[in-house]
């Protein structure tokens, strides 16, 4: 394989400032914070039952 196979290559991942403002736009959004919090509380309740 080749250095610059990109299959291969760890995958990096870079935030452009646009997908930054959207992020901080929807975090201050009501309603996603509302959904996210929500996520986080079914994850929470997820690992709670495994343990």
């Amino acid at each position: 394989m080749y250095d610059n196979d990109k299959f291969n290559r760890p995958i990096m991942w870079h935030w452009t400032e646009a997908e930054v403002s959207i992020d901080l736009i929807l975090r201050k959004n009501a309603v996603v914070r509302r959904i996210r919090n929500k996520l986080k509380e079914n994850k929470r309740n997820l690992i709670k039952r495994r343990i």
